[in-house]
This record gives C-alpha cells, structure tokens and sequence, in this order.
C-alpha cells in the first residue's frame, strides 16, 4: 500500500495530542495534515462575520453553502484553510469564534455542508486527518484509524500547564469541569458522537510523552503499509479436517453452553497483530481462535507435541501453526523467529503467554516470548481471557472477553533484554483487567 494514497483517522477528545501527533504522521509519511476542527471554526467566523444570529439553522446553512474554500500545504504538511479566498489564521483562535463553531457545527443542516468537503477529501487520500468522527463518520474506509484517548485530569493538567507556558491563567479546576462536560456532550450527541470506530487502535497518552505516542501510532501505521506477505494457504485436508473441527466447536458452545462473547468489534480486521490469550484448558483454543476467526483468520503458536497427535497432527502442521520446542534449552528461536515474520508480514498470530495450561485456575506469569513478539514487532495487542473452560465439560456457562487493542513502546535507552520479561508482564497485566 502506497502511503501517498492513503487516509490516516484520528480521532479522540481534546487535550490527547491529536494534531501534534496528526502533524508528525504527516512529515513522517509525506502526508498532508488537516485538522478538521479549523473548518468547524471557519463556519463559526462567517457567521459571526455575516452577523446572523447563530441558532437560525437556515441561514447559518446558506453560510456554509456559500463558503468557497480552498486549501494551502505548508512544509510541514499542514493544510491552510482559506475560506473564500482568505486565510484567517489566529482569527479563529478567539474566543468568541470558538463558541461561535460550537453552536454552528451543532446544526444538521450546516455541519452536513462541512462533512461533505471533509469526506470529499479523505476520499482523495493523501492526507492524515483529525477531529472526533473521521474514523466513524467521515472516513469509515481508511485503513487506519487511531483513537487517542487520555483521562480528563491528565489532560487538564496539560492544558493548564499550556496556559500558564503562554503567561496565561488557569484554574486547574475549572478546567477539568469544562473537559469533563465538553467530553459528556460530544460522547452524547445524537450528530456524529465521539467514539472510536470498531476496527481503531486505541492509545491511551495519559502516561506517555509525546514520543511515545507518535511511535505507538506509527508502529500502527508501518504494521498496515508493510506489503503483507500471508503464511502459505492451508489447502486440501488440511483446511477440510481445521473448518470442520471450528464449526463444530463453535456450534457445541453455542448450542450446549451459556458462552458469553463479548468485545469481537475490538479485532483490528487488518495489519500485523499478537492476539494473547490466557490458558485454562485444551477447550480455550476451539473458544477464542473459533470466535475471533469470525473476524479474520491467525496463525497458532502452538507446542511440538501436538505434531504427534493422530489425525490432528494433520491439521497443527499445516501452514497455520508455528511449532515451538518447549524442551529446547534457552527457548526455540527459530519458532519466535517465524512468529514474528508472521506478524511483521500483516498476519494475526494467536499466542497463549503463559505457555502452558494452568492447573489452579489462576493466572500465571507470562514467558519472555510474547515480549520478544511485542518488542520487535511493534505491532498492537490484543488481550484475551477465556473464563470457566476449566471446569467444561461439566459446567454449561464459559466466557470470552475480547479488550482494545494496545501497543508498547521499547526503551531505547536500555537493553532489550532488560525489557522483555516487563513487555510479557504488561500483557499478562491487561489480560487479567478483563472481566
């Protein structure tokens, strides 16, 4: 996929970094950058500049149908909006306009106008856009949609912290009132409600620095953009013997038993991806890689021993699973090494991290593989946890909960063997957040 032609969507509420990490994609990947809030602005200073009065949906509507705009790329990407003609720079800025922009770009008919150009150029690609809806609302097709999200205290203390750098003062509390109800409103509107879409990548800045988050998204973008080379198709037997063990595993859980199936939209339906897992019994397979391949297909990290089965063999040494030698002394790094081609060449690798069964029904440590796979790769996580399948056959109630997706960002500083044990913890951590 060539990044020239691509759309790139953020979206999440103020004060996550959205247009500084907007702006950073946009050098990075030579992309223009358009912050779409600006338009929004540009609707509320012509009407303010027509003198209308700002609750009349029709005239504010024959503003912005009237609105000639035109777009200017700065070197660093950035897309100047004029409006008519005219570029209004640090006008927007004021207050007045900004209230202006909130009540204009609460009317249907108005903001219609100004989705229209906005979709009109995500259509065109070439451009990493920002605002609250361009994952879910103006730009559903691109192929990467990153949703930044951070607490509203943390963000509060960034804007104060912003305010005061400008000489400007700021009430810590007032603030975080003003975050939380402005949150409260886009998250509840009927037009266009902040959320991410279903197949985003969810960062969440409240502990990272800006770094941080530029290289979580771009890690995301290079998983999509790498040309991406599939494991070899399972065909014939193979393929026959596997489709007909996961349909009838995923009828018996539906049929036989009260399985609980929840967050299957949080899949990322493409790019490299580790899908982690805890393990409780042989049935955690059949149950997670039968309902997450709902979504899109993995390959299996899976133990030697399993090559051994009868008839089943068949199936665990075909192209869709990656034999590890437990027994092997210091790890099977030809195995690990396959993982992460797998996950580096765009494919869904489903792994369990604490490589084995647990035999109390609680969580183990996870191995330093899963962090080797997380580190170098660079590709998102998804948590996974499976409950009560260590009492099946006899209880009839088992669960699936699927988390968002979640990357990690390597410590340059530091050796990367210091850092593989923390990246498996992490993920055992999140793993064991579900419910």
């Amino acid at each position: 996929m060539a990044a020239r032609k691509i759309t790139i969507a953020i979206d999440g509420p103020a004060g996550v970094g959205k247009s500084s990490v907007g702006r950073a994609l946009a050098v990075k990947y030579g992309l223009g950058f358009l912050s779409t809030g600006e338009m929004y602005r540009c609707l509320g200073w012509k009407a303010l500049n027509r003198g209308l009065d700002l609750n009349d949906e029709e005239s504010v509507y024959r503003a912005a149908k009237d609105i000639k705009w035109d777009f200017e790329r700065a070197p660093d990407g950035s897309l100047k909006v004029l409006v008519d003609g005219i570029y209004l720079g640090d006008k927007l800025l004021a207050d007045e306009v900004g209230q202006a922009a909130s009540q204009t770009s609460a009317l249907p008919k108005a903001r219609a106008v100004v989705m229209e150009k906005q979709i009109e150029m995500g259509r065109a690609g070439g451009l990493v856009m920002e605002g609250r809806d361009i994952g879910t609302v103006i730009c559903p097709q691109a192929p990467i949609k990153i949703f930044l999200t951070a607490s509203a205290e943390q963000r509060a203390r960034r804007r104060v912290l912003q305010l005061r750098g400008k000489g400007r003062e700021a009430d810590y509390e007032e603030l975080l009132a003003s975050i939380k109800a402005r949150d409260r409103r886009d998250s509840s509107r009927a037009i266009s409600p902040l959320k991410p879409a279903q197949d985003a990548v969810i960062i969440d800045t409240s502990d990272l620095n800006l770094e941080q988050v530029i290289a979580a998204a771009g890690a995301r973008v290079d998983a999509v953009l790498r040309p991406q080379t599939p494991r070899p198709a399972y065909t014939g037997l193979y393929k026959l013997i596997y489709n007909l063990l996961k349909l009838s595993f995923r009828a018996y859980f539906r049929l036989f038993c009260k399985t609980d199936i929840k967050g299957l939209e949080n899949i990322p339906l493409s790019g490299g991806l580790i899908i982690a897992c805890n393990h409780l019994s042989n049935f955690d397979p059949p149950l997670a890689g039968g309902f997450t391949e709902l979504k899109r297909d993995s390959v299996y990290f899976t133990k030697k021993e399993l090559l051994g089965w009868p008839l089943l063999g068949l199936v665990f040494r075909s192209p869709k699973f990656i034999a590890v030698d437990r027994k092997r002394a210091g790890g099977d790094l030809s195995s690990l090494k396959a993982a992460l081609k797998a996950v580096k060449s765009g494919n869904s690798l489903f792994i369990f991290p604490e490589g084995t069964r647990s035999k109390t029904g609680r969580p183990g440590r996870a191995k330093q593989g899963v962090g080797f796979l997380a580190y170098y790769s660079g590709a998102p996580v998804l948590p996974l946890k499976v409950i009560n399948t260590d009492k099946l056959p006899f209880t009839r109630r088992v669960g699936l909960t699927v988390g968002k997706p979640f990357t990690m960002k390597p410590d340059e500083t530091r050796p990367a063997k210091e850092q593989l044990q923390e990246f498996a913890d992490r993920i055992m951590d999140e793993i064991n957040k579900l419910d």
